[in-house]
């Protein structure tokens, strides 16, 4: 799936806008990625610096249910997520693949981190957090 990552949001808006980039864009995109077996998920990552790393494979079934329920998607892609129940679980090479995911690289996460979506718009400081131009 993700064939593509965005150091900048203007990178990441135009990735959404790309119908030919493969990246989770919905909450249905999601609930299909994490149903996949493991060995699937890693091969979404095929041919970027995430190839063969399954972003979920050491966290525990309540820690995904936990991260589901917080995404929020808008503008055809991810608007917030809390990444708390993965602290401590997730290798940084695993973080990596999880952002990538959704089409954001470790440059522009670095943006978006420790912020969570207040209000449609609005982003607000909260550790453990994302919170995209697309919230």
């Amino acid at each position: 799936m993700a064939n593509a990552t965005a150091d900048t949001p203007a990178q990441w808006l135009a990735l959404l806008r790309d119908s030919t980039v493969d990246l989770i864009r919905t909450q249905s995109d999601w609930d299909n990625f994490v149903a996949l077996p493991s060995n699937r998920r890693a091969a979404f990552f095929t041919g970027t610096p995430n190839a063969g790393v399954d972003p979920l494979a050491n966290a525990s079934p309540a820690a995904i249910r936990t991260f589901s329920a917080s995404l929020k998607f808008a503008g055809g892609g991810l608007g917030h997520a809390d990444y708390s129940s993965f602290v401590g679980v997730l290798s940084a090479a695993q973080f990596s693949a999880l952002w990538g995911a959704f089409g954001i690289s470790n440059v522009l996460i670095a943006d978006y981190n420790d912020r969570y979506c207040r209000e449609s718009g609005t982003c607000a400081t909260q550790g453990g957090s994302i919170c995209t131009s697309n919230c």
